[in-house]
């Protein structure tokens, strides 16, 4: 999942806490983003939230100064689906490769990027869906064992998978 926001006046400000909730009551810190401090410029922040809910999520923004006073922003609802979609990776845990396979509509672009368990983008591939079933097989040779995240996008869909990458199978 993808968060964006924008600041057009700093003051004070030492960083944002990103929190997310799957009821939206009780939320945990997935971010914490340095702030700009004093500024009078148009600032941009992103993160990307590797680690998604599957289904609907909450997210909120907290901005803390550098005396400690922090300020709530409005809580967002978010909806990220998942395998319930269609959307399957195997064999996971891979080994030298896996195989995605997903149902969507005819000429669909379908993007795919793969982050590592720190949240460093190590693969991204975008597809144009031939018919309505895609199978890509992605090779991850390359990549040390480990966790990683697959994410998903279509034009109506974003899910984030876990891919276990194990040599010893």
């Amino acid at each position: 999942m993808d968060l964006k926001w924008l600041s057009s006046t700093e003051i004070n400000n030492d960083f944002y806490t990103i929190e997310r909730s799957s009821d939206a009551f009780n939320f945990e810190v997935v971010a914490t983003i340095k702030g700009a401090g004093n500024s009078n410029n148009i600032n941009s922040y992103f993160f990307r939230d590797v680690n998604a809910l599957d289904g609907t999520s909450y997210y909120r923004l907290k901005q803390t100064d550098f005396n400690g006073n922090f300020e709530y922003f409005n809580t967002v609802a978010v909806n990220c689906t998942g395998g319930t979609n269609g959307i399957s990776l195997y064999p996971n845990p891979a080994n030298n490769e896996f195989t995605l396979q997903l149902e969507g509509k005819k000429g669909n672009k379908v993007s795919i990027e793969m982050y590592n368990s720190i949240g460093q983008q190590v693969m991204s591939k975008t597809l144009i869906l031939q018919s309505n079933i895609l199978s890509e097989q992605i090779d991850v040779n390359e990549f040390n064992q480990g966790i990683y995240f697959v994410n998903i996008k279509t034009e109506n869909l974003f899910t984030s998978k876990k891919l276990i990458i194990d040599r010893k199978r």
